[in-house]
C-alpha cells in the first residue's frame, strides 16, 4: 500500500481514537497534522481551544509552538551562510559586542555560531529570572548575560540553551541588517505562503488557543494568559498553525523544490552534532531519533500551557504535526506512533479495501466493569487498544474475521488473555454493533 492511502487509513482510526484519549487524558484540544511529499494528506482537530468559552479546536487554531522557533532561526542562519554573511565557525562575538569575557569554566572569545546552533556552546539554558513562570521575558538580552551565562567549556558536550539562540536573533539582525521578525518573514513566510505564522507574540492576536497548566490532583487545569517572548523570540516565540506548519517541515524535505535552502544546508542541518539522550542526537536546530534505520529530524516545544512536536522521517518524506494546548501531554510520542503506523502499514500492504465498509460496523468504544477498549479497523482486521494510549498500534488486540458472520478470531501478544479465541459482534442499532461477546468478559458499546 501507498504511505498517501496508509495515511488515510490511520486518519480513520485517529478520528476515533483521539476524541476518546482527550477526555481520559483530561487535554482540552488538539490539531493533528500528516504530511507526505509536501501534501498534508490528514488534519483533524479535536476538542477545546478555550474550555471556558466552548470554542471548538479548528485545523487553523493557532498555538503557541515555543522551541519549533529553533528550525526557523537555524534556516535563516544557513540561509544567510549561503548568502556570504557569515560563516558557521565564525566567533559569536564578532557580531554581537558585548558577548565577552571569561568564567572559570570557559571563555566567551570562544563560542561560535555553529555551538549555539548544536547546542554545545556551554552556555546556560535560561538565566536565572524567573520567566519561564511570570512570563516576564526580558526585552534585552544584554540584561541577562553575566560570567554565570559561560556554564560549562564550550565544545564539550550537549548543553540545551535557550539563551544561545536567543544570541543568535541577534546575530542574523547584525548579519542581515533587518529585525529578527523582518528576515523571518520576509525570507521564510512570505517564500512558503505561511500566513498565519508569527515570530512572537503580540496583544491582541486573535485566534489563539488558551493554554492550560499541567494537571494537579482535585483541580482543574490553570488557564494560562499569551506572553510575548520578547528577545527569547528567536528560542521560543513562535506561534502557528498545522496548515503552515505543513508547509515548513516539508520545506526541510531533502527533496523539496522551495527554494529556502539548499539540499547540501539541510543535509548540514540533518547531520548529528551531538548526542543527547540515549542514542538521540541534534543537528543544527534539529532534535533527531532513529526508527530502525530511518533519521527522523524536527523539534518539539514547551510553552506556557502548550505542548507541541513536528517531526519529518526523511527517508520517507512523510510527516507529522500534533499540536495541544495543555502542559504535561506527550504529543511527539502519539505523533511518532502514527508516522510508525503509516510506514508500517504501507509497507505491509496490510488493506482491508472492499471489507472497510463491513469492519466499520463494529468500531467504537467498548466498556464493561474491567476496563474500556476502543475498536477500530487497520488494515484486514480490528485492532483493540485502551482509548487513553499513546500508541495504539504498538502491539494492540486484533480481530481477524473468520467464516462466521460478525464473528472475529482474537490474537494477542499477551499471554494471559484470551487470544486465539472467538469474539463476536452483535445487537446492531444504526447499522452499528452494540455489544461485543468474547469468552466471560462482554462488552457493550459506549455512545460517543
Amino acid at each position: 500500500m501507498k504511505i498517501e492511502s496508509a495515511i488515510k487509513e490511520i486518519g480513520h482510526v485517529i478520528d476515533l481514537w483521539i476524541p476518546w484519549k482527550i477526555r481520559y487524558d483530561f487535554i482540552p484540544g488538539v490539531s493533528i497534522g500528516i504530511v507526505y511529499k509536501g501534501r498534508l494528506i490528514y488534519s483533524g482537530s479535536f476538542g477545546f481551544a478555550d474550555v471556558s468559552r466552548r470554542t471548538k479546536m479548528k485545523p487553523d487554531t493557532l498555538f503557541h509552538i515555543a522551541s519549533h522557533s529553533k528550525m526557523f532561526t537555524a534556516v535563516s542562519i544557513l540561509q544567510l551562510v549561503e548568502k556570504g554573511k557569515l560563516r558557521l565557525d565564525d566567533r559569536v562575538s564578532s557580531y554581537i559586542s558585548w558577548f565577552k569575557g571569561r568564567s572559570k569554566h570557559s571563555d566567551a572569545a570562544n563560542i561560535t555560531i555553529r555551538q549555539l546552533l548544536s547546542h554545545t556552546a556551554g552556555v546556560f539554558r535560561d538565566g536565572d529570572t524567573p520567566f519561564w513562570e511570570t512570563g516576564d521575558f526580558p526585552k534585552d538580552l544584554k540584561e541577562v548575560f553575566s560570567m554565570k551565562s559561560l556554564a560549562i567549556e564550550n565544545s564539550m558536550r550537549f548543553k540545551y540553551t535557550n539563551f544561545g539562540f536567543a544570541l543568535l536573533g541577534l546575530v542574523i539582525e547584525k548579519a542581515s541588517g533587518m529585525s529578527y521578525a523582518e528576515y523571518i518573514a520576509k525570507n521564510i513566510l512570505k517564500p512558503l505562503g505561511m500566513k498565519h505564522t508569527y515570530p512572537d507574540y503580540s496583544k491582541g492576536m486573535n485566534g489563539i488557543a488558551t493554554g492550560y497548566g499541567h494537571e494537579v490532583p482535585d483541580q482543574k487545569r490553570i488557564a494560562f494568559k499569551h506572553f510575548s517572548a520578547n528577545a527569547y523570540a528567536s528560542a521560543t516565540g513562535f506561534i502557528s498553525n498545522v496548515p503552515d506548519m505543513a508547509r515548513f517541515i516539508s520545506a526541510l524535505s531533502l527533496d523539496s523544490k522551495s527554494g529556502i535552502l539548499s539540499r547540501e544546508s539541510k543535509k548540514e542541518m540533518m547531520r548529528a552534532h551531538a548526542r543527547t539522550n540515549g542514542n538521540d542526537e541534534y543537528g543544527l536546530g534539529l532534535d533527531i531519533y532513529y526508527e530502525g534505520n530511518r533519521k527522523i529530524i524536527g523539534h518539539g516545544g514547551g510553552y506556557h500551557g502548550f505542548t507541541t512536536g513536528t517531526f519529518l522521517d526523511v527517508q520517507n518524506d512523510v510527516a507529522f504535526m500534533v499540536y495541544t494546548n495543555s502542559a504535561g501531554s506527550r504529543p511527539s510520542v502519539i505523533g511518532s506512533s502514527i508516522m510508525e503506523a503509516a510506514v508500517n502499514l504501507a509497507r505491509e500492504g496490510d488493506l482491508h479495501s472492499g471489507k472497510k465498509a463491513l469492519l466499520r460496523r463494529y468500531e467504537g468504544l467498548y466498556r464493561n466493569s474491567w476496563g474500556d477498549e476502543v475498536v477500530a479497523a487497520s488494515g484486514r482486521a480490528l485492532i483493540g487498544f485502551s482509548p487513553d494510549s499513546s500508541d495504539p498500534w504498538n502491539k494492540p488486540r486484533r480481530f481477524v474475521p473468520t467464516s462466521k458472520r460478525d464473528a472475529f478470531l482474537m490474537k494477542s501478544d499477551n499471554v494471559y488473555g484470551s487470544f486465539d479465541e472467538e469474539a463476536v459482534f452483535r445487537k446492531f442499532r444504526s447499522g452499528k454493533a452494540t455489544e461485543l461477546l468474547q469468552a466471560d468478559m462482554p462488552l457493550k458499546r459506549v455512545q460517543q
